[in-house]
């Protein structure tokens, strides 16, 4: 997979921080929002 290439190049840290770089305001907080939900963080 080539997310798992990229997690071995760059590292998780370096790879989440372009992640949200790439992602826009509103689709970044879906997704957290998402992950929220998903793992009943209760963040949001």
């Amino acid at each position: 997979m080539k997310l798992e290439v990229m997690k071995e190049k760059i590292g998780s840290e370096e790879l989440l921080d372009a992640l949200c770089q790439a992602l826009t305001t509103d689709e970044l907080e879906d997704n957290l929002r998402y992950i929220d939900r998903t793992h009943d963080l209760q963040i949001f």
